[in-house]
């Protein structure tokens, strides 16, 4: 029987403990609804939070001795306020400086650790386009998706 097994809640939570300067950062257990005008910008997980699982055999082995790597994206909202005083300008200014924060972010935590492992690698796979984007309760904000790419060696 394998006890092997790939960990996105943990390494979600992980990089939710995390802080993120000038952001609001949630996890998959602490997620904003509806969020307050306070809690703006945010970011937290996505709907389709976690595509992409590709598992690759690296040897051979049964009964999870084999030694495998594993890679999955997590998907994340970014959301920030639609009331701005600096109108559409400075709402897309405020995008790409965001943009710039989590590259930094994701670069300064580039593995996280975790109680039974680290995920090996942590790097930004995809920032989606620009504009409308969805709170959980439908209400409507500016701000885009951010796929993390994570690797786990398993074994």
């Amino acid at each position: 029987m394998t006890t092997a097994t790939i960990h996105p809640a943990e390494v979600a939570a992980g990089i939710a403990a995390k802080t993120l300067t000038g952001i609001t950062l949630k996890g998959p257990a602490d997620m904003v609804d509806a969020p307050l005008h306070t809690q703006l910008p945010l970011l937290q997980p996505a709907p389709h939070f976690i595509t992409n699982i590709r598992i690759e055999r690296d040897s051979y082995g049964s009964g999870g001795v084999a030694q495998m790597t594993v890679t999955y994206d997590l998907n994340f909202r970014y959301m920030h306020s639609l009331a701005s005083s600096a109108g559409l300008g400075g709402v897309f200014d405020a995008l790409l400086k965001a943009v710039s924060v989590l590259y930094i972010f994701f670069a300064e935590n580039d593995s996280i650790a975790f109680t039974g492992g680290e995920a090996v690698d942590l790097q930004i796979a995809s920032i989606g386009e620009f504009g409308d984007v969805p709170a959980p309760n439908g209400t409507m904000c500016w701000g885009f998706d951010l796929a993390a790419r994570v690797t786990e060696l398993i074994n």
